[in-house]
């Protein structure tokens, strides 16, 4: 689902990991009431924290309802509340409570660094906007941003989806292996004449939320 979606149409309307928010995010240029633009700025923490428990919700379910097979790699999820119930000093119910905490938490710090990560900024292309050209590189590069500061160190990159460009033009290389190719990623992006753009941080995290504020295409 990722790569069929989100690597070969980033940022459109058959792009999983963007729609998939809807209606709580709307990425997408287009009109948009008050709630729609800023009140998603308000819930962006506890829509991040139930990416985890819904993933996992729906596997579960999707087993039950749909016969979705399931691995025994599937139960890895809950060896921590059982090490946390056995050796542990508390009841079963703290010790779902305490799970259930760090699974939330977790998966605030997961869509806060994902969703902020590249994708989003108002600059970005996303569904509507005019493209330069239809040649898939292009379209990679004006659907994704970088952030300087997470270039170099690889669990950095491996840790925030640093070095996104070149993921998303080589997705099946080890993300090791990626500096290996800046030079070529920067040479190819002089004769085409396309914009490797890298922003810090920051800039790409405001970015995402005027992004939800968008109404107007971007032209060329």
């Amino acid at each position: 689902m990722h790569a069929m979606s989100h690597h070969l149409y980033p940022n459109s309307y058959h792009d999983l990991e963007c729609v998939l928010f809807e209606p709580f995010f709307n990425w997408i240029p287009m009109d948009k009431n008050f709630l729609q633009k800023y009140v998603s700025w308000i819930i962006s923490p506890v829509i991040y924290g139930f990416i985890f428990p819904k993933t996992g919700f729906f596997r579960y379910i999707g087993s039950i309802v749909n016969n979705y097979k399931l691995h025994w790699d599937d139960l890895i999820p809950f060896t921590m509340p059982l090490l946390m119930y056995t050796f542990g000093s508390v009841g079963i119910i703290e010790t779902v409570i305490r799970w259930l905490t760090i699974i939330f938490v977790s998966s605030v710090i997961h869509g806060t660094i994902s969703v902020n990560g590249g994708h989003h900024h108002n600059k970005v292309f996303h569904d509507g906007d005019e493209l330069k050209s239809l040649d898939f590189g292009v379209y990679q590069l004006a659907a994704t941003f970088d952030r300087f500061e997470f270039q170099k160190n690889s669990f950095a990159v491996l840790t925030t989806f640093g070095q996104h460009i070149g993921h998303h033009m080589f997705p099946t290389l080890d993300h090791a292996l990626l500096p290996q190719l800046n030079d070529i990623i920067y040479d190819t992006c002089k004769e085409f004449e396309a914009d490797l753009v890298m922003y810090p941080w920051y800039k790409l995290f405001i970015g995402q939320f005027i992004q939800l504020t968008r109404t107007d295409i971007n032209k060329i």
